[in-house]
């Protein structure tokens, strides 16, 4: 029964977006918009929940995006955002030997089409930035906290269900959290 508004600037993924509203029912519950998140976000509409997952690490200025957020929800609302974790890419970039990208703070892919974004976010400057605000973060989780590291013959040797349980068991704990591929944080706006 919500009424959802979702935006993309890819518009092969707001097609795809309309098309599955269509299959499902939902059509007349979704607005789907053509645009950057940016141009979503000007505080003319008020939300409960607003969802900005893997966007701002693509963004040229990502965290201009956080000072959007309370203009657009209402005093209550809650804003989930997950983000690509500075820390777990320059752990990663060590353990393969990629000191030429730490060096330069160069950590985009190699191609154009790569999906690895050009700017990884600081957890801790996330969550220092939402607490200005006015947020009360209600979790900061990490998501495929050791997954990625897991060579694949022990992977391969491990069921699903035992890798998701330890996921689940330790992603809100520090030092696993801090190098998770993914920090996920929930936030609910005092205004």
């Amino acid at each position: 029964g919500h009424m959802i508004t979702a935006t993309d600037i890819a518009g092969k993924m707001v097609e795809y977006t309309r098309t599955l509203a269509a299959e499902v029912g939902v059509s007349d519950r979704i607005e789907v918009c053509h645009l950057p998140l940016q141009d979503v976000l000007t505080g003319q509409k008020k939300y409960d929940l607003i969802c900005v997952h893997a966007v701002m690490e693509w963004l040229a200025h990502p965290y201009e995006i956080l000072d959007k957020l309370s203009a657009c929800l209402v005093p209550g609302g809650y804003v989930s955002l997950t983000v690509y974790n500075l820390h777990r890419t320059i752990f990663n970039g060590l353990i393969k030997g990629d000191f030429y990208k730490i060096l330069e703070q160069n950590f985009s892919g190699e191609s154009a089409k790569s999906m690895t974004p050009p700017n990884p976010i600081e957890p801790e400057r996330v969550l220092a930035h939402l607490t200005e605000l006015g947020f009360s973060v209600e979790l900061q989780a990490g998501l495929r906290c050791f997954y990625d590291f897991i060579t694949p013959e022990v992977r391969d040797k491990r069921s699903y269900e035992q890798i998701l349980l330890l996921e689940r068991r330790y992603r809100k704990q520090s030092p696993y959290r801090d190098i998770a591929r993914y920090v996920h944080f929930v936030g609910r706006w005092n205004g």
